[in-house]
Parts: C-alpha cells; sequence; structure tokens
C-alpha cells in the first residue's frame, strides 16, 4: 500500500466454494507487484491472504485478513491509504497496523445494521505487512499478541465505526491499547467523514507514551469527477502535532478505469521531516 499512489496496487486470486446451507468456503491470495519487483527476498505474499468460512454464521478468515483498525479507518476518509488521508504518518503503527501473519478475524451477521468483529494475531514471532512511508517493503514486528474489537453500524447514508486495538505485555514491553472512532454520512452527490483517535502510542514499547488525533475530509461528485479533500492530525505526549493535508480530483472514465492528480502536504513533528508530494497517474480495476 504504497502512499506515492492514488490506491493500491494488488493481483488478488479469489474462490469460493458452495458447501451447502448457506455456508461457502472461501480463498484469497494477494499479491503486490511493486513489493516484487523491490525485494523478492521479502517472499511472494504481501496483501491480504486467508481461506474462511463465510455464511448465515457470519465470516471466518485464517492467515492474513485486512485488520479491523484498518477497516474502520476507512470508514473515516475517502482517500485510503493513498497519499492525502494520513494513514501512513498518523495511524499505521501507531494506532493500527493493515494486517497481521498467524491471524484469525471473526465478523458477526449484521443486527438492525450493527455488525460486531474480532481479531486474534500470535505474539512472540508475529509479523505485521504494513508499510512505512518510505517503502513498500518494510516489515514490522512486534513481542505481544494483538487483540482487536470492532463494532460497524449502518443505517442508510450513516456508517459509524469503531476499533479497539490491544498489544498484550510481553518481556520488557508494556500493555498498550489505541482506540479509533469513525463515521461518514452519504448526502447524495457530497460525502462527509470523520475520524479520531486516543489511547497509547502503540509503537511506543516503553514509554508511557500517549497519542490524540482527528480527521475531516469531504468527497463531492459531480458527474464522472470526484473531488476530495481532508485534513488529519496526531499530537504524541511531549512532541509537536504532526499534519497531513489532501488533495485529490479522479477522472472517471468507467466504474473500472480512471486518472487523478492528488497532492499530500505533511507537516512533521520537527521541521526536517516535512514532506510534499504530487501523484499524477491511472488507475484500473478489473
Amino acid at each position: 500500500m504504497c502512499r506515492i499512489n492514488s490506491n493500491s496496487s494488488l493481483l488478488g486470486f479469489k474462490g469460493t466454494e458452495d458447501l451447502g446451507g448457506g455456508t461457502k468456503a472461501t480463498v484469497q491470495y494477494g499479491l503486490d507487484p511493486r513489493k516484487l519487483a523491490r525485494d523478492q527476498a521479502v517472499g511472494f505474499t504481501s496483501d491480504e491472504t486467508f481461506v474462511g468460512l463465510a455464511g448465515n454464521m457470519g465470516n471466518l478468515r485464517l492467515g492474513s485478513p485486512n485488520s479491523i483498525g484498518l477497516t474502520t479507518f476507512g470508514a473515516s476518509t475517502p482517500f485510503g491509504t493513498g497519499i492525502g488521508g494520513g494513514y501512513a504518518h498518523n495511524h499505521v503503527g501507531h494506532t493500527s497496523n493493515i494486517r497481521y501473519a498467524k491471524s484469525a478475524r471473526y465478523d458477526s451477521p449484521s443486527f438492525s445494521g450493527l455488525t460486531v468483529s474480532l481479531l486474534k494475531a500470535e505474539g512472540s514471532n508475529t509479523t505485521v505487512a504494513a508499510t512505512s512511508v518510505a517503502t513498500a517493503s518494510d516489515i514490522i514486528t512486534t513481542g505481544g499478541d494483538r487483540t482487536e474489537i470492532g463494532l460497524a453500524y449502518t443505517n442508510g447514508p450513516l456508517n459509524i465505526a469503531y476499533a479497539n486495538v490491544k498489544l498484550a505485555k510481553y518481556s520488557t514491553e508494556k500493555e498498550r491499547s489505541a482506540n479509533t472512532l469513525a463515521a461518514n454520512y452519504n448526502l447524495g452527490a457530497t460525502t462527509l467523514y470523520a475520524g479520531m483517535t486516543s489511547g497509547d502510542l502503540l509503537s511506543d514499547t516503553t514509554a508511557g507514551t500517549t497519542q490524540k488525533g482527528a480527521n475531516i475530509a469531504v468527497k463531492h461528485t459531480m458527474g464522472k469527477i470526484d473531488l476530495l479533500a481532508g485534513y488529519s492530525k496526531r499530537k504524541d505526549t511531549g512532541a509537536d502535532a504532526q499534519k497531513v493535508t489532501g488533495l485529490r480530483a479522479d477522472y472517471n472514465f468507467s466504474k473500472t478505469t480512471a486518472t487523478y492528480v492528488g497532492y499530500e502536504a505533511f507537516k512533521g513533528a520537527t521541521t526536517a521531516a516535512d514532506q510534499k508530494l504530487v501523484s499524477i497517474g491511472l488507475r484500473k480495476s478489473f
């Protein structure tokens, strides 16, 4: 999920088998072609990969499904993990991660619009398949087990999501926990987004550093054109706030093909970390 692109690049292989009684077996294997080109030694799998069962009792995925923290963040912005949304700077590794190896995720059926989710990731040798600001092949490691709990509610134009990410105590690492709350509301041609985070800074393994953040965004559609604007901020204990301002315009030739131009201004906790990025490209999905 490289932050210099409008959207993630992915080659995905999916399969289902009808087991009867409303239940099906699922399998997915995802490849990031940019990662393969950069670092063959890392391995072929760098995206969502799992086997599972889905049906009337919910959806169970085993392997490295997307984290609850990631899907909750997605409800707070139209930018996804691309430039402008602030995920790479203000969320990944700090309040959530993209996915975990050796993890299991369960999502309940919807009860009057409410869905409950639970994810458990094995600790000690767990590797977190996540992308940093600079490269598309970084691996983040952690010693403690991770537990994620999520709630999502949908009612017409309103979507609300909540996630709690908890790292278990391990060796000299203290127990840490962070929360994400996200929402969006569709007004027709315009959708409004908002989110907030609070709790421990998950990337701090020793000191009791806490973080607090917020983000807002808007998406407006005019015919084939989508206009996006957003602002994200996070402040850690004892440090200056870091901020992300994002703008993007998409021209949709069809449902699967679009061209885009995007801009991101990142103001870091120190001046040396400040960045400005522009992306221009063509996006194709199948």
